[in-house]
């Protein structure tokens, strides 16, 4: 059987080249780190570690971070770490999602999408965790589930409701409408006059 993830000959060798560099965190934890990885995969970082004459710092503070948090954000650049290290649940991926998210590691943010549309089921969460980190095909997958139990689902269905998803709502409020039982005319001039209103 071939080798997977972590084993692999490639991620092997990553494995063992030096780490170059030490990150340093408010609680006094260092943690070694690869300044290449970092600086290839986030423009962030890249930024953070190079200096004016393009060389590497090897020493770098995190304000604000934690040390678990970078290791598995780390994890998650090496080959099919995704896919081998068991990160199967949506706490975890809403890590990922959020450091992605902020040092603009835009291929892990997708493999993350990819992994929550494909394994994590829609949760009261789920909607929320999409539309904060842009999480278009997510959010979609969101909205299919939820209009299914909408009882369930209806307090964080409330999300949608500003001016940059109206059209979401517009097409979830008859379908609202009819699960309280309410008139679908009364609920759509209701829905008009509150699009509309001054913010």
């Amino acid at each position: 059987m071939a080798e997977t993830g972590l084993k692999t000959p490639a991620a092997k060798k990553i494995l063992n080249v030096p780490k170059d560099l030490e990150v340093k965190f408010d609680d006094g934890q260092v943690v070694q780190a690869h300044a290449l990885i970092l600086v290839l995969a986030s423009p962030v970082f890249r930024d953070l570690l190079t200096d004016d004459q393009g060389s590497l710092h090897t020493k770098i503070s995190l304000p604000g971070k934690r040390a678990d948090e970078f290791n598995l954000f780390q994890q998650a650049l090496l080959p099919a770490s995704l896919r081998f290290a068991a990160l199967t649940d949506e706490a975890t991926f809403f890590t990922l999602c959020r450091w992605a998210h902020e040092y603009e590691v835009d291929a892990l943010k997708t493999l993350c999408e990819d992994h929550l549309i494909a394994s994590v089921p829609v949760t009261e969460t789920s909607l929320e965790h999409a539309l904060t980190f842009g999480l278009a095909r997510r959010q979609a997958q969101c909205i299919a589930e939820m209009k299914k139990d909408l009882p369930r689902f209806v307090v964080s269905l409330r999300l949608l409701a500003t001016r940059q998803n109206v059209e979401e709502l517009k097409d979830l409020w008859p379908l609202l409408c009819a699960a309280v039982f309410i008139e679908p005319y009364e609920s759509e001039r209701s829905c008009s006059a509150r699009t509309h209103a001054p913010s």
